[in-house]
Parts: C-alpha cells; sequence; structure tokens
C-alpha cells in the first residue's frame, strides 16, 4: 500500500517537473509578454502547518506542496495574479474511507498596487480538501504593507497587516462558523 502511494507521489512529481521544463526551456528562447511572470514550485516540508495548526494530527509521511501562479501588470501600479497551489501527503490518516494523498487543492486570485512606500492588495482563495471530501471553503483578503528601507536602511523592518475572512466554512472544528484571522508582521 505505502509504495503504491510512493509511485503515485513520484509520478505527480515527475509530471510537475515535466511541466516545468518546457517553461525553463522557453526562456532561453526569448519568450517574453512584457509585464508578465510565472512560478512553478515544488516544495518538500516535513509538517504541513497553516497559520500556526498543524493540518494533519498523525505521520503526514512525504509532503510534497506543488504550486503555479500566472502574474501579469494591469497598469502601472497594479498587477492581477491567479494561481493554484496543493499539499500532497504520502500517508494521510485524515479520512480513513478516502486514502487519497491529495490533501489540499486551493485556488487563488489578488489585485496589488502600490504607491510611495505603501503596497496594499485584495484577494480571494478557495481551499479545496479532496482527501477529506469538504466543500471549498473562500476567504477574502486585504493587506496593507509599508517599505521602510529609505528611513531604516538596512534594519528596515517592512511592517504589514494582513485580515482575512471566511465567506463561507463547512469546518466542523469551528462548527461550521466563519473564521476572521489577522496577522501583524514584519521582514
Amino acid at each position: 500500500m505505502k509504495s503504491s502511494k510512493l509511485i503515485r507521489l513520484f509520478s505527480t512529481a515527475a509530471v510537475v517537473g515535466a511541466l516545468a521544463t518546457p517553461a525553463l526551456a522557453q526562456e532561453e528562447e526569448g519568450i517574453f509578454i512584457p509585464g508578465a511572470s510565472a512560478e512553478i514550485t515544488l516544495d518538500y516540508v516535513t509538517q504541513y502547518f497553516f497559520r500556526g495548526y498543524e493540518q494533519v494530527d498523525a505521520d503526514q509521511g512525504v509532503v510534497l506542496q506543488p504550486g503555479a501562479s500566472f502574474t501579469i501588470d494591469v497598469s502601472d501600479n497594479v498587477s492581477a495574479t491567479v494561481g493554484t497551489w496543493g499539499s500532497i501527503h504520502t500517508d494521510s490518516p485524515s479520512n480513513p474511507s478516502n486514502p487519497s494523498s491529495w490533501y489540499e487543492q486551493d485556488y487563488y486570485a489578488s489585485l496589488d498596487t502600490s504607491n510611495g512606500g505603501f503596497s496594499y492588495g485584495i484577494g480571494l482563495t478557495g481551499y479545496t480538501y479532496p482527501a477529506l471530501a469538504t466543500t471549498t471553503v473562500l476567504e477574502l483578503s486585504a493587506y496593507l504593507g509599508y517599505d521602510d528601507s529609505d528611513l531604516f536602511g538596512d534594519y528596515a523592518f517592512s511592517p504589514y497587516v494582513m485580515i482575512a475572512t471566511e465567506l463561507n466554512n463547512t469546518n466542523s472544528n469551528s462548527g461550521g462558523k466563519e473564521a476572521t484571522y489577522l496577522e501583524l508582521g514584519g521582514e
């Protein structure tokens, strides 16, 4: 059973790698869209935490997190991003009746802008959990940041605030109530 999960996991990683290879090759050929960028990622983590909470209580096995995004400049100071991100666990004990390794798949879109040292944006994310067979949780988020490097140079903190609120919630851990998240931070 475990070997078939590993085969599926590495097959998925091979497909993601194969999809990334043409994009890298095209860069050398000079394909260029002014004001656009794309990113493909594949992260390996030992545990999956989201906003401070461990997502799976038991051993998660090998955890790979592929992602892809595309950003394009809409105007001088405004960019739009669409993307997807997933989490694949070789051991996913969250739902024994559905032994899928595909724990989570998210889809997101955002509009971001900047003016002076300030940056701000708004986004919409749909969180889906194929292994748990739950419906999508939609989240609306907004952030405001400030680049203070002109003021503090090497000691800049770049403070930001982000707030996210769920538009719907089917999470039994919260009693199905929509949650709001506030993050204050810096770099």
